[in-house]
């Protein structure tokens, strides 16, 4: 297991907020072997824990930061300085990097308004000092995927652990990598042959129903479960 994981376990579990390792790692926790190089360390909180995992962070030194970015260039960041900041409460995710942290360097780009520009310092992540944090919902028994469209799966089922650490499940993160945005990026693709063929049957019809109804004009990936 990635050292990174250890450490943001150790991190995370002093804020008593509930957590999961999610993305590319998380793939791997299921599987239970590295498959690939990583250039991040995404964790998912509860959307009622934001402020609580933000003032933790902050509180620890890290700096956060909104990563701004689309498909027609836009690549930058902006400080977020305080959990009660506008965009601190209205963000999907945020970036985390730790105090004297080297794998994401940062430079001022427009001082007057915050926004800042940043580079990778490696190919692979080794340590926390950069951590991805996604914020999802849930209520009394679900994980919520997409509240529009209905689409939940048990807690029990959506949060599983390897060695104590927990994990979104698998199914999971491919529907969330099944979005047109990712479908390109070689990792989707490298995760997706790796992991939909090892699925449970269960999980299988799951992530099948759940792309019928994510995509209803149809997804590249249901014939190939």
């Amino acid at each position: 297991m990635n050292n990174a994981i250890r450490e943001g376990h150790e991190l995370i579990t002093k804020s008593g907020l509930q957590y999961a390792v999610c993305g590319g790692f998380a793939i791997e926790m299921f599987l239970n072997r590295t498959i690939r190089k990583h250039t991040d360390y995404d964790i998912t909180i509860f959307e009622e824990d934001r402020k609580d995992i933000l003032n933790f962070m902050l509180g620890q030194g890290w700096k956060i930061f909104d990563h701004v970015w689309d498909t027609a260039g836009t690549d930058y960041l902006v400080a977020i300085y305080s959990a009660n900041d506008e965009r601190a409460l209205t963000v999907d995710c945020v970036w985390a990097l730790k105090p004297g942290g080297t794998f994401v360097t940062v430079e001022p780009k427009d001082a007057e308004n915050n926004i800042f520009g940043w580079k990778l310092t490696s190919n692979e992540v080794k340590e926390c000092d950069f951590i991805e944090i996604c914020f999802d919902k849930k209520d009394e028994h679900n994980f919520i995927c997409n509240k529009e469209r209905n689409i939940v799966r048990p807690l029990n089922k959506a949060i599983l652990y390897n060695d104590g650490i927990p994990y979104l499940a698998p199914e999971i993160i491919l529907y969330h990598k099944s979005a047109p945005v990712y479908m390109t990026w070689p990792k989707t693709i490298f995760d997706f042959y790796h992991t939909a063929h090892v699925l449970d049957d269960e999980s299988k019809d799951w992530l099948i129903n759940t792309l019928k109804a994510a995509y209803p004009e149809g997804h590249e990936w249901i014939s190939r479960i």
